[in-house]
């Protein structure tokens, strides 16, 4: 078995637990070095959290390689373990005790094909402004509507941006996908659960700023005037150690916990999505956190003050830049 690693944003947890981890697999006879797209292996660690993976799936592109998640984060919702049990599993791993899953991804067709495990957002590249758009299922028109962007997610993605925006949970084995509107000025437009073969066309009509393509919430490209999603034949592999509908359970049921007790009705959008980005990348900076939600300065220090005061969020030292802190969510 060829086993590379790709690691995520380097805080010493990761650092740390990928030394233990080539450490450990060296004793065991295996060698494990950085992975790189072009290379072919059988199984990629990726070590960090949510952020991480998501990254490592969009490197793959059309050449999806199993992965198995190392949670180094606060909640990694899609980890498979933890850095702190990594001994436990190596030995499992090696004898071959596991299985591949398969995570359907999204592909997209706009100005280059791009594919996306959880969602792709299409959106105003500018906050609180308006977009017209046009949405075709199968080549018939289902709605014109006037939104601040439209969330085309997949099962995976359906406790992610989508449940935010209003979605339902969807199990991941379903071979279906959804489309959600976020904040739509009509109030009739709900979410769709659409067949896996279907295809989705979008067509910008009108925005005062330029409109993007935002996939697994980090990558972001400027959109022409149409975008065409379909389900990709080339779906995400992840590695399993345990079975996965009790995954499934512990994971929605995290995610419930963060939703019911992190977000306080009444919120404003912006929290919410200040939140969700520190739920998927991590421990972030102010800095970080500006630089990923696009939101003014501003607008983003006095969120991150509110959503302190409610305990919803915690700020720690930053030990690599002490000028600097760490925003993470509250346990």
């Amino acid at each position: 078995m060829k086993i590379s690693y790709f690691i995520g944003k380097e805080n010493f947890i990761c650092i740390d637990s990928l030394k233990n981890v080539r450490k450990s697999l060296k004793k065991l006879g295996k060698e494990m070095k950085e992975w790189t797209p072009e290379e072919q292996v059988d199984l990629v660690m990726v070590f960090g959290g949510d952020g991480a993976l998501l990254q490592a799936l969009q490197k793959m592109k059309d050449t999806p390689v199993p992965v198995l998640g190392i949670n180094c984060g606060e909640l990694g919702f899609m980890m498979e373990v933890s850095h702190a049990n990594y001994e436990k599993f190596l030995p499992p791993l090696l004898r071959g005790e596991y299985k591949i899953e398969k995570r359907d991804r999204l592909k997209i067709k706009g100005k280059k094909t791009m594919y996306a495990l959880n969602e792709v957002v299409i959106a105003p590249s500018e906050s609180a402004t308006l977009m017209r758009y046009t949405l075709r299922i199968n080549g018939e028109s289902m709605w014109r509507d006037s939104a601040d962007g439209l969330v085309v997610s997949t099962p995976t993605g359906s406790t992610a941006y989508a449940l935010s925006a209003g979605g339902p949970i969807i199990a991941p084995e379903a071979k279906v996908f959804e489309i959600v509107p976020n904040n739509s000025v009509n109030q009739a437009r709900r979410s769709l659960v659409l067949p896996h073969n279907a295809k989705v066309e979008v067509e910008i009509v009108e925005s005062p700023v330029d409109c993007q393509i935002i996939l697994d919430g980090k990558d972001r490209f400027k959109c022409g005037e149409r975008i065409n999603i379909t389900m990709s034949d080339k779906p995400a592999l992840f590695v399993r150690m345990f079975p996965s509908y009790s995954a499934l359970s512990s994971k929605i049921k995290k995610k419930v916990d963060v939703f019911e007790n992190h977000i306080v009705r009444g919120e404003s959008p912006s929290s919410k999505f200040i939140l969700k980005i520190i739920e998927f990348e991590g421990p972030l900076t102010q800095k970080e956190i500006i630089k990923a939600t696009q939101l003014p300065a501003r607008t983003v220090r006095r969120n991150l003050e509110n959503l302190i005061k409610k305990g919803v969020i915690v700020k720690k030292p930053f030990l690599e830049d002490p000028r600097q802190s760490l925003y993470l969510i509250a346990d």
